[in-house]
């Protein structure tokens, strides 16, 4: 067979080939063939939002993480001050007179001692006893001479008073001061990845969770990056440290015997399409905008991407409590595009596609033509 022979089958190939050029294999659909199937081409249509269209108020308000879920504990009996089992109380009884815990004449003028030390600061004629005194689990405590009593759920004035009115009955003047050492149930165990794990006591000031952690060492990491489980009897809930701040609804004011475990959760994006890394990527720090997340992927690549169809396919929640599947689109022609993707947040599990470009398709025909075509008419000037 003559060798232009060859030729005329490379061009006859060639004709094929261009018939079917759209069947060509590519990495990613174009653009066209995205709004396309968001239509209803696959099945119920899906809201494309045109990025550049937007106010700003709107970019702001899709680009939120959203409030912090809501955290539904049981009730806890516990209160701030009150006294539970597993506490120790410490005691200083101060006698004057007949004394029950001091030693001393029965007029007890000039008596200084005491059981647990007296001091100088100790008034004439007074004596002083030290007592600690812990809880039992049935919220009474044992005291010497007086019997049991019980002082669970009481605060430190009220067991106070308790005591000095019993001690009435054993002794001529006698005044108690209490304060109470929280134990594990006035208190939170804190776990996970905070500096200082352990228990975190809870005073009268009603601390939130992140009160606790401020007091538990703080995190050892950027707080984007962390949850918070909180556990409360059979009940628990899992809050986003990343948006939570001190005056936010979702700090949670915890109670005694709550426990805290501070989880390290990885944040990511995927990038797909005609991107230079098509991979799923982290989202460090407290947020990152949709341009710094093309940026992370490389950008769209020069010979096959179309800037114009840059697309962001995220969950966004409805209103009856479901999820709404939307696409949001930016346009890098547009020289807008570049300020609203600054302003536009990603969040977690959204998936980034930069679609392909139509000539692509073109530019691969071209090419398979060449591989075609090329050996041919080169045999051709060789024979001659």
């Amino acid at each position: 067979m003559r060798m232009h022979n060859w030729a005329g089958i490379g061009l006859i190939l060639a004709g094929g080939l261009a018939s079917g050029c759209a069947s060509l294999p590519r990495a990613a659909p174009n653009v066209k063939e995205v709004l396309e199937g968001a239509s209803g081409q696959f099945g119920a249509p899906l809201s494309v939002v045109d990025l550049a269209l937007q106010d700003r108020e709107r970019i702001a308000e899709v680009s939120r993480s959203g409030p912090a879920p809501d955290c539904v504990l049981p009730e806890s009996r516990w209160a701030a001050g009150r006294i539970e089992a597993g506490d120790v109380l410490r005691i200083s009884a101060f006698e004057i007179g007949v004394a029950l815990f001091s030693p001393g004449d029965a007029g007890g003028a000039g008596t200084n001692g005491d059981n647990g030390g007296g001091g100088s600061g100790d008034a004439p004629g007074a004596a002083r006893a030290e007592l600690r005194l812990p809880v039992d689990a049935d919220g009474t405590i044992a005291t010497p001479y007086l019997g049991r009593m019980k002082v669970a759920g009481m605060n430190a004035e009220e067991a106070r008073a308790a005591l000095t009115a019993r001690l009435r009955t054993r002794s001529q003047s006698p005044d108690v001061l209490v304060t109470i050492e929280p134990g594990p149930l006035n208190g939170v165990i804190m776990s996970g990845e905070i500096r200082a794990p352990g228990r975190a006591p809870l005073t009268l000031a009603g601390e939130r969770l992140l009160d606790v952690i401020a007091l538990s060492g703080g995190l050892v990491g950027d707080p984007s990056d962390y949850s918070a489980r909180v556990t409360r009897g059979d009940g628990h809930c899992v809050l986003g440290l990343g948006d939570l701040t001190a005056g936010a609804g979702g700090n949670l004011r915890l109670a005694g015997g709550d426990r805290v475990e501070i989880l390290r959760q990885k944040r990511n994006f995927t990038a797909l399409g005609a991107a230079r890394a098509v991979a799923t990527l982290p989202i460090e720090g407290r947020s990152m905008s949709l341009i710094e997340a093309i940026g992370r992927a490389g950008g769209p690549l020069d010979s096959e991407a179309d800037p114009r169809g840059v697309f962001l396919f995220r969950f966004e929640p409805g209103a009856d409590g479901g999820e709404i599947p939307t696409i949001y689109r930016l346009n890098l022609l547009d020289p807008r595009a570049y300020f609203i993707g600054q302003r536009f947040a990603i969040r977690e599990g959204d998936v980034v596609f930069i679609a392909s470009a139509g000539s692509n398709q073109l530019f691969k025909f071209i090419q398979l033509l060449n591989l075609l075509v090329t050996p041919a008419v080169s045999a051709r000037v060789l024979a001659r």
